[in-house]
């Protein structure tokens, strides 16, 4: 474990950064990009019905973003890595403070033979 943390953590413009322990010869993680896109798209189609929950939506994910939690990612992104997408939607609650709060499923699975696994950057 202290070998880990040595050689796996860095801090980077005052945040923390990790790498996952991953097994050496495992094969490829399964793309997920188009089921994220499908569940995005139907809280897109949701959320359109009440402006005003959509609009408190755009501005939570905006916020995260601003944050650095979460980071846009366009279709033409070229990297060398593959990239797994999170998929998150929104859960209505009763509270005036936060009367939405974002859920992001990493447990989603690409199909029914492989669990997805997410990745921090």
């Amino acid at each position: 474990m202290e070998t880990f943390a040595e050689s796996s953590i860095t801090k980077q413009n005052g945040k923390y950064v990790f790498k996952l322990p991953w097994k050496e010869n495992c094969p490829e993680l399964p793309t997920n990009k188009e089921i994220v896109k499908r569940r995005t798209e139907n809280v897109i189609r949701r959320f359109s019905k009440d402006k005003e929950m959509f609009r408190m939506y755009g501005d939570f994910i905006s916020d995260q973003e601003r944050r650095g939690f979460i980071e846009k990612v366009s279709d033409k992104t070229l990297t060398e890595n593959l990239i797994h997408y999170i998929p998150h939607h929104a859960v209505k609650q009763d509270s005036t403070t936060t009367p939405i709060r974002i859920v992001y499923n990493c447990s989603c699975k690409a199909n029914s033979h492989h669990a997805l696994v997410s990745t921090i950057v």
